[in-house]
């Protein structure tokens, strides 16, 4: 029993150190499922050691209280692979680790002195993992709680583009060319690249300019502005299209 003691220590803190999924909550639920049903057959290992002890104390109550929470873990592991929230799960622990706290303190009822203080590790164990298990579900609890990061906002797709980008090209003058692009970015977005290659089909750095700003606030990667200050010849221009989209 001590060897398992020992196996189950690890296998728990091992599981519930690892970092968390997140993105796939089926796999959270899975891996925290596995530590309640490892802690359980655990518990319940020691409810039938216990249950055959000559102490009279550690078979009518130690016994019969492991053999509970053994029961609690296992229907714990069952609700924590169904859609139940992760605050319900962390009520549901909470009050095991309270009833595991107490099998700790029943294993002083033993009269053996060898066997209560072997009955006291392994109940120790037992809350410690079960300790481990709720902080985790806790956590899970919290990250649920926080708003959703909003969806990045994605370029206009290559076929889409293609056809504004005929457009552009079928309009006479720059000032048309840059109307046509005022119009497209109220309803879409753009990669970096596209506003660069949007500014090699105007004739002029105005022109240029006048289109980068109209594009500039519906850009997808603004880190890589770089390409389209490089589609500009001058540093006067640079500085004007600076100047303009820090407004």
């Amino acid at each position: 029993m001590t060897r398992y003691l020992s196996y189950l220590v690890f296998t728990i803190v091992f599981v519930l150190s690892m970092p968390l999924a997140h993105a796939d909550g089926d796999a959270d639920r899975a891996a925290i499922s596995d530590a309640l049903a490892k802690l359980s057959t655990y518990a319940d290992g020691l409810a039938r050691n216990a249950s055959r002890s000559e102490d009279r104390a550690v078979r009518k109550q130690f016994a019969p209280q492991a053999t509970e929470i053994a029961d609690e873990l296992e229907a714990l592991a069952r609700r924590t692979q169904r859609d139940v929230s992760y605050a319900a799960l962390g009520r549901d622990a909470v009050e095991i680790g309270r009833d595991a706290s107490a099998l700790v303190e029943r294993a002083d009822e033993a009269e053996d002195i060898a066997e209560r203080k072997t009955l006291r590790a392994q109940a120790a164990a037992l809350e410690q993992g079960v300790a481990t298990t709720r902080k985790v579900i806790e956590s899970l609890a919290r990250e649920s709680d926080r708003p959703a990061k909003p969806a990045k906002p994605t370029p206009m797709r290559q076929a889409a583009f293609d056809q504004l980008v005929q457009t552009i090209r079928a309009a006479s003058f720059d000032d048309d060319k840059v109307e046509v692009v005022r119009h497209a970015a109220q309803g879409n977005w753009f990669g970096a690249n596209q506003v660069a290659t949007v500014m090699d089909l105007l004739s002029f750095d105005d022109g240029k300019i006048d289109a980068a700003v109209a594009m500039w606030p519906r850009i997808t990667d603004p880190e890589n502005s770089f390409v389209i200050f490089n589609k500009l010849a001058f540093d006067s221009s640079k500085d004007k299209l600076r100047k303009r989209v820090s407004k």
